[in-house]
């Protein structure tokens, strides 16, 4: 048996070797071989890592990652080998171990307890090992509770006991757990899976810790270089403003986490600021598509079809490619494939060195899209310790003022400013955000925030409140028309409404102040005094201007909403009308517009009102003809009431007719009058 291995072994190497297009055993190398070079953490929560070291032949590059960081890894790893021309990476799928273990005879990728993992095993001969020993066939493994009450019920699990039955002979034997000293499986295969299977757990299926094999062929010494990016806790700034009359000195640190399971050991440690897109995408866990289950078709026996006889041998010899044009594609398909062969790694015949890959030990500098801190030198972060950097020291250009929030004072009443400053980015680079202390004199003055300040951008911040300037705001708001228009039968109004903010601040010490007003923006409204301001953010306006010692100043902010108000005259009454006319916003020709639309309409009005009133008189006469007819009805035409009736029926019925003709002729006056009224209107045209 021990023969046999030793034969079957080197030809499981051998088609190792061939299946990675290895000629001979590759040298094996791991993460000390390759040592871990430059790592670069971006404030998105991922870090880049690269190893870069040198190997010979066919080489194998062991790296372990956690579980977790493996679907990063596949989507990002990249080798650099100008050597090499079909690399590949080997890596243990993301459910390998669990269906290796499941496929096994014992069954331990769930962590099965003890008595489970004999269950599983029922049927499998053992020998059990107490103070008699028994052999024979495992039939099942029993839990009894011992918490019952008086008729044997189950209470609760007060304790367990654990009892084996075996069948020997024919003969069924129980044992308690607690009386065995050693059960042993007596088939090989059994007792083989599960050193097996402790094996794969041993190697990793409990540990988060997985291998990926990076297989490069070649023929040379060469330097090789291997990136990627995993998840990496965001690198964090604070800074130092330490503060003189007319200037500043600023120092920034970057504060990195190594929180992996490498050491970081004289490494090119940068840091890049921005917003790179990052995302995970489950690479590492095989997926199964669910495909239908299609019933058998029905056995039967075959139908008769007649068949053509095909083309002629004539059309045949046409349509046969010639002996040229076969070789012409196969020298095509060689030539595909020799091609893909060449690029199938993704790089040209001469490809990248890693030389020209790898960072510049510099300041600042910005690949891309990102700025990029790097640090002098080579940095050592141990695994779980962390690190201050420093980013930027030296001189700034500041501006000290008393900052005053507008919207604060609108909300709270009396309020005070804050400390504030501009700080104008001349260092060279850009800064990132995060806090400040500041210093005052060589003292603590407070803590501010930075926000993310662009190269030669501007940022502002503050640290406390400025307890002797105090300041309140009052606001106030007119609409005034500025113009009007009529045209087509429609008055429209081009109005402004105009918002006055008044700012009343006080100061108390003795010292001058410069105050920098906060006046938020409002949505719409144009600025009318003053014609500019100091600078504008997206919400607010800022305006910079002297507060003198012990004085009180107010600073007035005026902002204008312009409108349009489009109204059909038409349907105005005759009093909007006039009110209209006697307004002072209008010109002398529109309000005289005004009014002789008004005088129209009034007229036209009185005419439908002349129709109303002759309409009423006829309905009237209606009523009194219909109770002629009902007490006509009632008494009968022959006698002396019935003939009176029909007299005034007679009569009633005349006076109907002269109604109907005066509202006719009522309806034509109030008709021409409305057209009177609405011609005016469709012609009048005033700007």
């Amino acid at each position: 048996m021990a023969t046999g291995r030793k034969k079957i072994i080197p030809v499981l190497l051998g088609l190792y070797a061939g299946a990675f297009g290895f000629a001979q055993q590759p040298a094996r190398y791991s993460d000390v071989d390759l040592p871990l070079r430059s790592v670069s953490l971006f404030s998105s929560g991922v870090a880049f890592f690269e190893h870069r070291g040198t190997v010979a032949g066919n080489a194998e590059i062991e790296l372990f990652f956690s579980e977790s960081e493996m679907d990063d890894v596949l989507k990002s790893l990249t080798v650099i080998d100008a050597g090499s021309v079909k690399p590949s990476v080997a890596y243990e799928s993301g459910d390998t171990a669990r269906r290796t273990l499941e496929s096994l005879r014992i069954d331990l990728s769930d962590s099965p307890d003890f008595p489970e993992i004999l269950n599983r095993l029922k049927g499998e001969e053992i020998e059990v090992q107490t103070s008699v020993a028994a052999k024979g066939m495992l039939v099942g493994v029993d839990r009894v509770f011992n918490g019952e009450d008086l008729e044997g019920r189950v209470l609760y699990p007060k304790e367990t006991e654990i009892w084996i039955t075996v069948s020997a002979s024919g003969v069924l034997q129980r044992f308690s757990l607690s009386e065995i000293k050693g059960i042993v499986f007596t088939d090989p295969v059994v007792n083989a899976d599960l050193a097996t299977a402790l094996g794969i757990i041993k190697n990793g299926y409990s540990q988060d810790r997985k291998s990926v094999r990076i297989l490069l062929p070649g023929t040379t010494s060469r330097t090789v270089s291997v990136s990627y990016v995993v998840a990496s806790p965001v690198w964090k700034t604070s800074w130092r403003l330490s503060l003189a009359k007319d200037s500043g000195f600023l120092q920034g640190w970057a504060l990195a986490d190594n929180t992996s399971a490498q050491d970081w050991t004289s490494v090119s440690l940068s840091f890049l600021n921005g917003r790179p897109a990052s995302f995970i995408q489950p690479l590492y866990t095989p997926v199964y598509v669910e495909r239908p289950v299609v019933p058998l078709s029905n056995a039967g026996t075959a139908r008769p079809e007649s068949h053509s006889s095909g083309f002629s041998p004539l059309y045949a010899e046409r349509a046969a490619p010639s002996p040229v044009d076969e070789q012409r594609l196969y020298k095509s398909a060689k030539a595909a494939e020799l091609e893909a062969d060449e690029y199938a790694y993704g790089y040209p015949e001469a490809a990248p060195s890693v030389e020209n890959t790898s960072y510049d030990a510099v300041r600042g500098d910005r690949p891309g899209t990102l700025f990029r801190f790097t640090t002098d030198g080579e940095i050592t972060v141990p695994r779980h310790r962390s690190i201050m950097v420093p980013l930027v020291q030296g001189a700034i250009e500041v501006e000290q003022f008393s900052l005053f929030s507008g919207a604060e004072a609108s909300a709270r009443g009396l309020v005070h400013p804050r400390f504030g400053a501009r700080l104008r980015n001349n260092a060279g680079m850009s800064l990132p955000a995060g806090p400040v202390v500041v210093l005052e004199d060589g003292l603590y003055a407070g803590d501010a925030l930075l926000d993310f300040v662009p190269e030669k951008g501007e940022g502002v911040i503050s640290w406390g409140d400025d307890l002797s300037v105090t300041g309140a705001v009052f606001k106030s708001e007119t609409r005034t028309t500025r113009a009007a228009r009529i045209s087509g039968g429609v008055l429209t109004l081009l109005k402004t409404t105009e918002y006055r903010t008044e700012y009343a601040l006080k100061n108390t010490d003795s010292r001058d102040r410069t105050v920098l007003l906060e006046h938020p923006v409002r949505a719409g409204a144009e600025l009318a005094e003053p014609k500019m301001s100091d600078s504008r953010t997206d919400d607010e306006y800022r305006f910079k201007f002297q507060l003198p010692a012990g004085a009180e100043q107010s600073f007035v902010v005026v902002e204008q909403r312009p409108a349009e108000e489009r109204i059909a005259i038409i349907r105005l009454t005759t009093d909007s009308l006039l009110s209209y006319a006697a307004s002072g916003e209008f010109s002398a020709e529109l309000r005289s517009a005004l009014e002789r639309a008004a005088a129209l309409k009034r007229d036209y009005e009185s005419a439908q009102n002349e129709v109303h009133t002759l309409e009423t008189s006829r309905d009237r006469l209606f009523a009194t003809q219909e109770r002629i007819r009902q007490n006509l009805s009632a008494t009968g035409a022959d006698t002396a009431q019935g003939k009176d009736y029909l007299m005034r029926l007679a009569a009633s019925e005349k006076d109907i007719d002269e109604a109907e003709a005066g509202i006719e002729s009522a309806m034509k006056i109030a008709e021409a009058k409305k057209a009177k009224f609405e011609n005016y209107l469709a012609a009048l045209v005033l700007k």
